[in-house]
């Protein structure tokens, strides 16, 4: 990167994320006036070589995760190392707390930066599981000096029927070995409840992951994590759980609960967040994991 002024000074963290194809995340590392200097844009594109399965116990639930040395735990986050970078950063969220964790992530990347944006939301997958993907960019120094620090961001959020699993990285490039990272560790965390996820998108540019599982007697537990960019600097997460029952030929709500980030989330009362009990798309989602399948021809 090249500002017009003497000097640059990189102090890079973060980068754009494994699941963004067709995307040039390069274009993530513009703010104000620093312009893309191509020597720097061959770092992006770096991934680990030689990784391996460790043993690992998050949040109480054993799996499995690549890396390139035996992980550790800080701060009830799991530090992966990938090689000569910052180690990729993952945390396991239980049910209904996947834009919690995602927002503990992202506020921690982000805290203490003079300038902060979210560059980019959208939907991704990880391995075969839609993910929610977020790309952050930070700097620090005088606007108009001569001396800028950058710091770039990838994260993703892959829920599942028992939580979730997010994972950050803070270094140029390793957008695909986080994709590994992310999906070794959510695979082998995986709900044995065989569960229904959903990529959606909302009107004013919210994405989601939706994830149904069907409990006994009929039981229809609905997970849905919701984000939206509220502005350049804000991302704003929900989470929402619906429990539905069946009662003959018909579904009823019984239990829902709202969660949300260190934050209390934004009403906007209509898409990209509806009005949480009385969103329909749950009870779509539950009839239709009780619709057996069509027989084939």
């Amino acid at each position: 990167m090249q500002r017009k002024a003497p000097t640059v000074l990189f102090a890079a963290t973060l980068s754009a994320c494994a699941t963004t194809s067709g995307v040039r995340y390069e274009d993530d590392l513009s703010i104000q006036d620093v312009e893309t200097d191509p020597r720097w844009l061959g770092h992006l594109y770096t991934e680990a070589d030689h990784l391996r399965p460790f043993p690992v116990n998050l949040a109480g639930r054993a799996g499995t995760v690549l890396a390139t040395d035996t992980p550790t735990m800080k701060g009830g986050m799991l530090m992966v190392p990938v090689g000569e970078t910052a180690p990729i950063v993952c945390a396991s969220a239980p049910p209904g707390r996947a834009g919690a964790a995602l927002n503990t992530l992202i506020s921690a990347a982000m805290a203490g930066s003079a300038r902060q944006e979210i560059k980019y939301l959208a939907l991704g997958q990880v391995g075969s599981r839609p993910a929610l993907v977020v790309h952050t960019l930070s700097s620090d120094g005088p606007a108009d000096g001569n001396h800028i620090e950058i710091t770039m961001g990838k994260a993703v959020v892959v829920p599942d029927g028992d939580g979730a699993v997010a994972c950050m990285h803070h270094a140029f490039g390793y957008r695909e070995t986080l994709e590994r990272v992310a999906d070794s560790l959510a695979t082998s965390l995986a709900s044995p409840t065989p569960a229904v996820t959903t990529p959606v998108k909302f009107e004013g540019g919210g994405v989601g992951v939706r994830v149904t599982t069907v409990g006994e007697a009929g039981k229809v537990t609905v997970q849905t994590v919701s984000a939206r960019r509220r502005s350049r600097s804000e991302l704003v997460t929900e989470d929402l759980t619906q429990v539905f029952t069946r009662a003959g030929a018909e579904l009823t709500l019984t239990a829902c609960e709202e969660g949300s980030g260190p934050t209390e989330p934004t009403r906007y009362g209509a898409p990209p967040f509806p009005d949480a009990c009385t969103d329909p798309a749950g009870a779509e989602a539950a009839r239709a994991a009780l619709t057996p399948p069509k027989a084939g021809p």
